[in-house]
């Protein structure tokens, strides 16, 4: 069987290849597994997989809070080529990280992808698939995931 598209743009050939997810990525990993110390007038939010809906992250008043010391205490770098996906509970939500003041928690893992390798879109498309989700599903509950990519 071929693994080369139906529809293909002209600027394109050969066949498509299957790589982990880590072969396209430059660091794959989760939030803090602690609770840190809320503060109701802290200006960064403690997300978790269930703050992540629709590809964005989802704030509202329910929302924990931080002060900037436990945010450099739990630091992760998250920037442009970051997407978020929730790894316990609902697994496989995502988001793409848009500059938030956010910490993670344990069920938000971040995959900061290489831009020069993979497109930020195809790869949360790639994860939404149901052969994907379906793994997620069977496989990966409680478990370190180790999702192989199609591109």
């Amino acid at each position: 069987m071929s693994n080369v598209p139906k529809l293909r743009f002209k600027e394109f050939n050969g066949e498509w290849s299957t790589r982990p997810l880590s072969s396209v990525s430059l660091k794959i990993s989760d939030g803090i597994h602690t609770t840190p110390k809320y503060d109701d007038t802290g200006r960064y939010y403690f997300i978790n997989g269930n703050n992540l809906k629709n590809n964005a992250i989802s704030l509202d008043y329910n929302t924990k809070r931080v002060n900037e010391d436990e945010y450099q205490k739990h630091y992760r770098k998250l920037d442009d080529s970051t997407v978020l996906m929730s790894i316990n509970g609902t697994i496989g939500n995502l988001a793409f990280y848009r500059g938030e003041p956010v910490v993670l928690g344990k069920s938000a893992c971040y995959i900061n992808l290489n831009l020069s390798e993979v497109n930020k879109l195809f790869i949360s498309n790639q994860i939404k698939t149901s052969k994907v989700q379906f793994h997620f599903q069977s496989e990966l509950t409680g478990v370190t995931a180790n999702v192989k990519m199609t591109h």
